[in-house]
């Protein structure tokens, strides 16, 4: 297993409407993903994620737009012993979220969740 692996990329898309002349809505220009993972002490890991999208039209007379969303996501996978492993993490730490005040808001509709979690194993 790699120590420290880091992975991603970017997309640039322009998707137009040919008639019109106009982006097509929903479709973010700018797209950004990124992953960092870190082995820990005894074959734990480590990893984050970070995923970022541009503003976007939401509809099709260019009336509405969309903010540029972000989520960061936090990741641990821990064993404690032979048996037990611990699991944990935070999903969109900055809990950015879709605004029901805010017409056109095509962000994630997903909160910040936190989660943790005790494994067994009993056959190995």
């Amino acid at each position: 297993m790699d120590r420290f692996v880091v992975n991603g990329g970017y997309t640039y898309l322009r998707a137009r409407e040919q008639a019109a002349q106009r982006d097509l809505p929903g479709r973010p220009r700018h797209a950004l993903r990124f992953r960092i993972a870190l082995s820990t002490i005894r074959e734990g890991r480590l990893a984050l994620r970070l995923r970022r999208d541009s503003p976007a039209w939401a509809d099709f007379d260019a009336k509405f737009r969309s903010p540029g969303g972000q989520e960061i996501d936090l990741d641990l996978e821990q064993p404690l012993s032979r048996r037990l492993v611990l699991k944990c993490g935070i999903e969109n730490v900055l809990n950015d979220r879709r605004s029901i005040e805010q017409p056109g808001d095509l962000r994630s509709i997903r909160g910040r969740a936190m989660r943790a979690e005790l494994q067994l194993r009993i056959l190995r």
